[in-house]
């Protein structure tokens, strides 16, 4: 019987599992897998780590035994705020679709930003349900509504969310998740979600919800665990644990423990065959800054470039005033090559949004210093107000703070008063987000 890893915590979780990324790929690599979920708990941190730990090729100066990539899918186990109940419950969603991937990112973003200091990043029903699009849910641990409602004995309120959760996601997109991991609470809900699942229709799927790799691993987890509860463990409880169940199970151990439910373990090669073409944009290159609108809906490279000529024609024109004869044509061919590269790498808006914040921050009153750093090397800079020094004049480089071959965006140092500081933060904020 063929099975599939669905549900698994890393390291990312911070404290809730002591699996970490590489380690995890290749215990399931070598139990013969090809696909594999991460669902770290409320957030995506451990996303491209596990894309480019999952399709690595060999390392020719170390053989590998298991060589082939396996086929990672992305998802999340959320705390979702039930209608029905006043408790957040867990819930797993994975990224279907590339569309998918994206409400997912929504969701975990929205519900990381959203929360109160210290608390667990919740995500409200009706957000849910406005992001279900290209996504597969599955009912969670003992920790989801549909488990806990069984766990109370109200079978027909478990229906309920059952149903409500089969019409939320696209057809064949919501599981009835099974578990073994030696907790007898678990064993009453299994026997109770097959029955749900006949009964209703809405399909099961066996998981090993693994927090650390083998049973060995137990101890270490139960430590962990107490660390962040900030209780105390003596040697002789990390000894004598109960419960050694949530380790990382191979298809032998899960198809033994679903025997009697031969088709909870195909769904999960069921619904890995269902995704449909997820990956990451790891292009370090590909830059992602927050919107710059221009006037007359022009793009930002025209606008930069206007920008630019203007006020350097402005700055030209005060340098006269001083006494000073600037060779304009040496200015225009540096300043034209300088926005030659700005624009290339993609950097238009970048300038744009940084000269606006500070160009807001003089028309209201807060001093801002004249720019230093490799910064005050760029003539469009100094053109159009980010920065006051000239550098032709102090024969300063360009190519120090941007060049072809950089790979990190420049950053300019701005000093702004202490005592206007907070006022530029909360333009920032209101202009482009939060």
């Amino acid at each position: 019987m063929s099975f599939v890893h669905l549900h698994v915590h890393s390291h990312m979780s911070l404290l809730d599992s002591t699996i970490r990324i590489k380690p995890y790929v290749q215990a399931v690599k070598k139990m013969g897998m090809t696909a594999a979920a991460l669902t770290d708990h409320g957030n995506l941190f451990g996303a491209v780590q596990f894309l480019e730990a999952a399709t690595a090729p060999p390392d020719k100066d170390k053989p590998d035994p298991y060589p082939d990539p396996i086929r990672p899918i992305f998802g999340v186990e959320i705390n979702l705020a039930s209608p029905d109940d006043e408790a957040p419950h867990h819930l797993v969603l994975l990224a279907r679709t590339v569309d998918g991937y994206r409400n997912l990112r929504a969701l975990v973003s929205d519900s990381c930003t959203r929360r109160s200091q210290g608390g667990q990043p919740i995500v409200p029903y009706a957000q849910l349900a406005a992001h279900a699009n290209g996504l597969i849910g599955l009912s969670g641990c003992l920790g989801g509504e549909i488990a806990q409602a069984l766990l109370r004995g109200e079978s027909g309120r478990a229906r309920q969310a059952a149903e409500r959760f089969a019409s939320l996601f696209e057809p064949d997109a919501f599981y009835l998740e099974m578990q073994s991991n030696g907790l007898a609470e678990q064993d009453r809900v299994n026997d109770a979600l097959l029955a749900l699942a006949r009964d209703t229709g809405i399909p099961p799927v066996a998981t090993s919800n693994a927090h650390y790799l083998t049973r060995e691993d137990a101890a270490s987890h139960a430590v962990l665990v107490a660390i962040e509860m900030r209780r105390n463990l003596s040697l002789e409880q990390i000894r004598n644990l109960p419960l050694t169940g949530f380790h990382l199970a191979g298809p032998a151990e899960m198809a033994q423990a679903f025997a009697h439910v031969p088709e909870a373990l195909s769904n999960t090669v069921r619904i890995a065959d269902m995704i449909d073409g997820v990956t990451l944009q790891t292009n370090r290159k590909v830059h992602h800054f927050p919107v710059f609108k221009t006037p007359d809906d022009a793009s930002t490279g025209d606008y930069l470039r206007r920008l630019s000529n203007e006020r350097l024609a402005a700055r030209l024109d005060k340098a006269r005033a001083e006494g000073r004869e600037p060779d304009v044509a040496v200015y225009q061919q540096r300043l034209d090559a300088e926005l030659d590269v700005i624009i290339k790498l993609g950097f238009d808006a970048y300038y744009l949004i940084v000269w606006d914040f500070i160009n807001w921050a003089r028309l209201n009153d807060v001093p801002v210093g004249p720019g230093r750093g490799s910064g005050a090397g760029s003539l469009v800079a100094f053109a159009i107000g980010i920065t006051d020094i000239d550098p032709i004049r102090y024969d300063l480089l360009f190519e120090r703070f941007l060049n072809p071959e950089r790979v990190n965006p420049p950053d300019f140092d701005i000093d702004f008063c202490m005592a206007g500081r907070d006022k530029v933060i909360d333009y920032v904020t209101r202009q482009y987000g939060r």
